[in-house]
C-alpha cells in the first residue's frame, strides 16, 4: 500500500538536462482500489459539504461549468463595453513542491473528520519510493513535499493546498468582476489559475498578491507560461 516505483521517461532529445525528463509512478492494483474508495466515499464527500471556495472549479464543478462561467462573464462585459482582464497563472513543478503539513492543517481548518485526516497523513508518512533506471531499482526513500506520483488523491490534495494559498491572496484583494453581485476573482483548474480583473491596476494587484502568497508556501510562478489577455470590443 505504501510503496511505489518511479519510472523516468525522456521528453526531448537533449537528455543532458533534468527538466527534459518526466516521471511516472507505478502503484499496485490493491492500492489503487483502496485510494479510490478513500477519494470517492470520503474525501470528495467531505469537501463537498465544507466551505471551499466556489471558484475552485476542480473541486466543486466539472471543467465545462468553468467554461460556461467564463463565457457568461466575457459576454456580459462585452455587452456593456467593459474590459475583462485575464492572467493565466502557471506554477513551476507545482505538484512537486506542495508541503504535506499544509494539507493536514487546511483540512483541519475546514473541520474535516480528524480520523480521516489521520488515515491520509499515515499513507503519506509511510509511503516510500524507489527509482527504476538502467534496469536497476534504487534505494527506497520518503518525501515531505510534493503529492504522490500516480496517487488518485493527488489532484484533490493539491486543490486543498491551492485553496490555502488563494485564501491568503483574497484576504487583501478586492475584485470588481462579479456575477449576480457575487465577486469572481479567479477560476482554477488544478495548478492553473485564471485571474480576473476589471482593469489593469486591479490585475497587477492580483498578480502581486498571488506571487507573494505562493512564495510563502514554496511555490514559484512560471514567467514563461504565465500569460495576460484582455477581452474588449477594440
Amino acid at each position: 500500500m505504501d510503496q511505489s516505483l518511479v519510472i523516468i521517461l525522456p521528453k526531448t532529445e537533449n537528455l543532458k538536462l533534468c527538466q527534459n525528463y518526466c516521471t511516472i509512478s507505478l502503484i499496485s492494483h490493491p492500492s489503487i482500489v483502496m485510494l479510490k474508495v478513500i477519494l470517492n466515499l470520503r474525501l470528495k464527500r467531505s469537501l463537498r459539504w465544507k466551505k471551499l471556495a466556489s471558484d475552485q472549479i476542480a473541486v466543486t464543478l466539472k471543467n465545462k461549468f468553468a467554461i460556461i462561467i467564463k463565457s457568461i462573464l466575457m459576454e456580459r462585459y462585452l455587452k456593456h463595453e467593459k474590459e475583462l482582464h485575464h492572467v493565466f497563472i502557471h506554477f513551476k513543478k507545482a505538484f512537486d513542491k506542495v508541503w504535506h503539513e499544509v494539507f493536514w492543517s487546511t483540512m483541519r481548518k475546514y473541520n474535516i473528520n480528524s480520523n480521516f485526516i489521520s488515515v491520509i497523513e499515515f499513507l503519506y508518512k509511510e509511503a516510500t519510493n524507489a527509482v527504476f533506471c538502467n534496469n536497476n531499482i534504487g534505494d527506497r526513500f520518503g518525501t515531505t513535499v510534493g503529492v504522490r506520483q500516480g496517487c488518485l488523491l493527488s489532484p484533490t490534495l493539491f486543490n486543498i493546498f491551492l485553496e490555502r494559498i488563494m485564501t491568503d491572496v483574497l484576504e487583501d484583494h478586492f475584485g470588481t468582476v462579479s456575477i449576480g453581485g457575487r465577486p469572481v476573482t479567479n477560476l482554477r483548474f488544478a495548478d492553473d489559475i485564471d485571474g480576473l480583473a476589471g482593469n489593469e491596476s486591479e490585475l497587477a494587484s492580483l498578480v502581486k498578491q498571488l506571487e507573494k502568497a505562493s512564495s510563502n508556501f514554496g511555490m514559484d510562478i512560471s514567467a514563461e507560461k504565465t500569460k495576460i489577455m484582455t477581452n474588449s470590443k477594440e
